[in-house]
Protein backbone atom coordinates (compact mmCIF):
# COMPACT_ATOMS: atom_id res chain seq x y z
CA UNK A 1 0.00 0.00 0.00
CA UNK A 2 2.87 2.35 0.81
CA UNK A 3 4.42 1.70 -2.61
CA UNK A 4 1.10 2.50 -4.30
CA UNK A 5 0.86 5.79 -2.36
CA UNK A 6 4.40 6.74 -3.39
CA UNK A 7 3.63 5.88 -7.02
CA UNK A 8 0.58 8.16 -6.98
CA UNK A 9 2.75 11.04 -5.77
CA UNK A 10 4.96 10.82 -8.85
CA UNK A 11 2.35 10.27 -11.56
CA UNK A 12 2.12 12.88 -14.30
CA UNK A 13 -0.32 15.77 -14.16
CA UNK A 14 -2.14 14.51 -17.22
CA UNK A 15 -2.68 11.15 -15.51
CA UNK A 16 -3.95 12.85 -12.33
CA UNK A 17 -6.37 14.95 -14.36
CA UNK A 18 -7.53 11.87 -16.24
CA UNK A 19 -8.25 10.07 -12.94
CA UNK A 20 -10.22 13.07 -11.62
CA UNK A 21 -12.26 13.24 -14.83
CA UNK A 22 -12.88 9.51 -14.65
CA UNK A 23 -14.12 9.90 -11.06
CA UNK A 24 -16.40 12.77 -12.11
CA UNK A 25 -17.82 10.64 -14.95
CA UNK A 26 -18.33 7.72 -12.56
CA UNK A 27 -20.26 9.93 -10.12
CA UNK A 28 -22.52 11.24 -12.91
CA UNK A 29 -23.09 7.75 -14.31
CA UNK A 30 -23.82 6.17 -10.93
CA UNK A 31 -25.85 8.98 -9.41
CA UNK A 32 -29.04 6.88 -9.07
CA UNK A 33 -27.10 4.10 -7.33
CA UNK A 34 -25.50 6.65 -4.98
CA UNK A 35 -28.95 8.08 -4.19
CA UNK A 36 -30.29 4.60 -3.41
CA UNK A 37 -27.30 3.61 -1.26
CA UNK A 38 -27.43 6.78 0.82
CA UNK A 39 -31.20 6.46 1.18
CA UNK A 40 -30.81 2.85 2.37
CA UNK A 41 -28.14 3.80 4.90
CA UNK A 42 -29.24 7.23 6.12
CA UNK A 43 -32.77 7.80 4.73
CA UNK A 44 -31.67 10.93 2.84
CA UNK A 45 -33.69 12.01 -0.18
CA UNK A 46 -32.12 12.26 -3.65
CA UNK A 47 -32.23 16.06 -3.60
CA UNK A 48 -30.52 16.12 -0.21
CA UNK A 49 -27.82 13.74 -1.45
CA UNK A 50 -27.28 15.91 -4.53
CA UNK A 51 -27.05 19.11 -2.50
CA UNK A 52 -25.05 17.87 0.45
CA UNK A 53 -22.92 15.03 -0.88
CA UNK A 54 -22.54 14.89 -4.65
CA UNK A 55 -22.48 18.64 -5.35
CA UNK A 56 -19.56 19.20 -2.98
CA UNK A 57 -17.49 16.34 -4.36
CA UNK A 58 -18.06 17.52 -7.94
CA UNK A 59 -17.09 21.07 -6.94
CA UNK A 60 -13.90 19.79 -5.31
CA UNK A 61 -13.04 17.85 -8.47
CA UNK A 62 -13.71 20.94 -10.61
CA UNK A 63 -11.56 23.09 -8.31
CA UNK A 64 -8.73 20.54 -8.35
CA UNK A 65 -8.80 20.33 -12.16
CA UNK A 66 -8.64 24.13 -12.42
CA UNK A 67 -5.74 24.51 -10.00
CA UNK A 68 -3.71 21.31 -10.36
CA UNK A 69 -1.13 22.87 -12.69
CA UNK A 70 -0.56 25.73 -10.26
CA UNK A 71 -0.36 23.44 -7.22
CA UNK A 72 2.13 21.12 -8.90
CA UNK A 73 4.40 23.89 -10.19
CA UNK A 74 7.76 24.15 -8.42
CA UNK A 75 7.80 26.83 -5.76
CA UNK A 76 10.66 28.71 -4.22
CA UNK A 77 10.88 28.28 -0.47
CA UNK A 78 10.40 31.80 0.87
CA UNK A 79 10.93 30.89 4.49
CA UNK A 80 14.10 32.58 5.84
CA UNK A 81 14.55 29.85 8.44
CA UNK A 82 17.74 28.22 9.43
CA UNK A 83 18.35 25.85 12.27
CA UNK A 84 21.59 26.31 14.13
CA UNK A 85 21.45 23.74 16.87
CA UNK A 86 19.31 24.47 19.92
CA UNK A 87 19.71 28.24 19.87
CA UNK A 88 16.85 30.52 20.85
CA UNK A 89 16.96 32.23 17.46
CA UNK A 90 16.33 29.00 15.57
CA UNK A 91 13.47 28.17 17.93
CA UNK A 92 11.92 31.61 17.44
CA UNK A 93 12.27 31.48 13.67
CA UNK A 94 10.80 28.00 13.55
CA UNK A 95 7.59 29.29 15.08
CA UNK A 96 7.12 31.65 12.13
CA UNK A 97 7.97 29.09 9.46
CA UNK A 98 6.40 25.81 10.51
CA UNK A 99 3.14 24.68 12.08
CA UNK A 100 3.22 24.34 15.85
CA UNK A 101 3.37 20.57 15.93
CA UNK A 102 6.57 20.63 13.88
CA UNK A 103 8.45 23.12 16.07
CA UNK A 104 9.31 20.78 18.93
CA UNK A 105 13.01 20.41 19.36
CA UNK A 106 14.11 16.89 20.05
CA UNK A 107 16.93 16.20 22.51
CA UNK A 108 20.30 15.86 20.83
Amino acid sequence: MKQRALALRTESLSHRKMRLKKLRRWIHTNRPAIHQAVYNDFRKTASEVDGVEIFHVLNEIKHALQHLDQWAAPKKNRCPCYHAGNSIISSMRTAWCLPGHLTMELPV
